[in-house]
């Protein structure tokens, strides 16, 4: 389908996958993207995709097809990881950077890109007078840190944010760049404290495909509330305190089952779940967890950083009302489609459960609200709100 938007500007992509595959088929679709360099991108006409099941990289031809398709920087990450160095990704992330740079054409105006492969092309894109625009999705390292420190120390875990020199890089890229789009106000504020110019970011509601499937279908009753967390088990994304918030239900008889889907990290917080009614799924294909959104009661995301996170825009398509934190980003509307505490406010989310589990007008009403949220904050997709952005930014250029 093509744009309501009036746009003729040819874009050049550098970034990662994930978050920006819609980004590349809206671009795609309308004939302006010229070249989207990437980490592997997998055919569904392909036999990788028997390999990769449940990975987000595997879409149409089209989009695979697209130059800059690159193989080689998680070819050799893969290798060095095997071989046992640490810091596999740093030549993972530079490597992409080079090839990206290697293919550099000038038939662009303007340059997306995301860090921290994208600073070569992005030099190269200036002196040819090009617009760059760079995406930050989540927090800086320096924010990172601050968000996370305390909790680690609570759970002794060393502090990962991340390779220092790919971060730098960052920086870097964020410096020089005409315009930052970012996916949420809180990132927005913290980019702001760290001494980037509010007048060049701009702020964007992010999306999932599944979303999109989502916020059409009808949503499922069953007799047993049912708790819902979709994320990394890490104590990062604050699953510790899901899992506490079911185990008091359950002690304090309240009938309610816990679902979690994800990757494993911290696996000691997945010990002797069954006796609580918590089941851990770990990844699944998109019709499995789709099923469990729609017959889901609440949605309990208690992130300690985050851009905006996905999951929160699925769980609103689905109807759900949520228990998050304002650092994930989310455009949940606190007393009204759900509930915003401090991450580490585990016993006033644990309340707000019940009052939910114990409310059931309430949580239905929630529930109704997250959707009409959704779609008011959607009315423009991801995409479109970009090109919209993009004008702005080649409108202040030219004057």
């Amino acid at each position: 389908m093509k744009s309501k938007i009036k746009f003729k500007h040819k874009v050049w992509m550098v970034t990662r996958i994930d978050q920006c595959v819609l980004l590349a088929k809206y671009l795609n679709d309308i004939g302006l993207l010229i070249r989207w360099d990437s980490f592997i991108r997998l055919s569904k006409s392909g036999l990788l995709k028997y390999f990769f099941k449940f990975s987000k990289r595997i879409m149409t031809d089209k989009l695979s097809n697209i130059k800059g398709n690159h193989f080689l920087p998680e070819i050799i990450s893969r290798f060095l990881k095997f071989v046992g160095y640490k810091k596999h990704i740093l030549f993972q992330d530079l490597i992409l950077a080079k090839l990206a740079a290697a293919g550099y054409s000038n038939s662009f105006d303007i340059l997306h890109g995301q860090g921290p492969y994208c600073l070569e092309a992005a030099k190269l894109a200036k002196k040819n007078g090009k617009i760059f625009v760079y995406e930050i999705s989540g927090q800086m390292q320096k924010t990172r840190i601050k968000q996370l420190k305390k909790i680690h120390n609570k759970y002794n875990i060393p502090l990962d944010t991340g390779i220092s020199f790919l971060q730098n890089r960052r920086i870097e890229e964020a410096k020089i760049a005409d315009a930052i789009v970012c996916p949420s106000n809180i990132v927005k504020k913290e980019l702001s404290k760290l001494g980037y110019d509010k007048k060049k970011i701009f702020t964007y509601n992010h999306d999932s495909s599944l979303s999109k499937e989502l916020i059409s279908l009808k949503k499922k009753q069953t007799k047993k509330i049912q708790l819902l967390f979709v994320g990394e088990m890490s104590i990062s994304k604050g699953v510790q305190h899901v899992i506490n918030i079911q185990k008091k239900l359950k002690l304090s008889g309240i009938k309610s089952e816990l679902n979690l889907f994800g990757n494993k990290k911290h696996n000691f917080l997945l010990h002797e779940l069954d006796k609580f009614n918590i089941n851990y799924h770990g990844l699944v294909r998109k019709n499995i967890l789709k099923k469990y959104y729609l017959k889901s009661d609440i949605f309990i995301f208690p992130s300690y950083t985050e851009g905006s996170a996905l999951v929160i825009y699925e769980a609103m398509a689905s109807g759900l009302p949520i228990i998050t934190s304002k650092e994930s980003g989310s455009i949940t509307k606190h007393n009204i489609n759900g509930y915003i505490c401090n991450p580490q406010d585990e016993e006033k989310m644990f309340n707000y459960t019940k009052k939910l589990i114990n409310q059931k007008k309430l949580r239905i009403q929630m529930g109704k609200n997250s959707r009409r949220i959704y779609s008011k904050e959607m009315k423009y997709s991801y995409p479109e709100q970009l090109i919209k952005i993009y004008s702005k930014i080649i409108n202040i250029n030219a004057s």
